[in-house]
């Protein structure tokens, strides 16, 4: 299960060397949230072959939006500050897109107007 940190100071811009690139003289683009969201997506993308029935969830908290593990309620039963973005199951072609829908520019829109940062940060209990 990746629990992934949402709060606002994960939107900033990770320094170039943590975000891979090295000591490259331009400036990263890519945010905390990228990197973790891209290291989700990439163990799923090894799961498919290594451990195909092996099951995984990606929850974000300190999010604006709830959403909790019931589709039969659109997924409501959440916790304020928690959105489960993918519930147990196994890894998938289509669940990694879903993951990718959240990179770079145009996934950081999408993931601030459907989830969205939490105001302040929470602590989970």
């Amino acid at each position: 299960m990746f629990v992934v940190d949402a709060s606002i100071a994960m939107l900033d811009p990770a320094p170039a060397s943590v975000a891979g690139l090295g000591d490259a003289p331009s400036a990263s683009k890519r945010t905390y949230l990228d990197l973790a969201i891209d290291c989700a997506q990439a163990v799923l993308r090894s799961r498919i072959v290594s451990a195909p029935s092996d099951k995984q969830a990606v929850v974000f908290f300190n999010t604006r939006e709830k959403r909790g593990v019931d589709d039969a309620l659109n997924g409501a039963g959440g916790r304020d500050g928690v959105y489960v973005a993918q519930r147990m199951d196994v890894p998938s072609a289509r669940r990694i897109q879903d993951l990718a829908d959240l990179l770079g520019r145009r996934g950081r829109e999408t993931f601030a107007r459907e989830i969205g940062s939490a105001p302040e940060v929470r602590s989970i209990h």
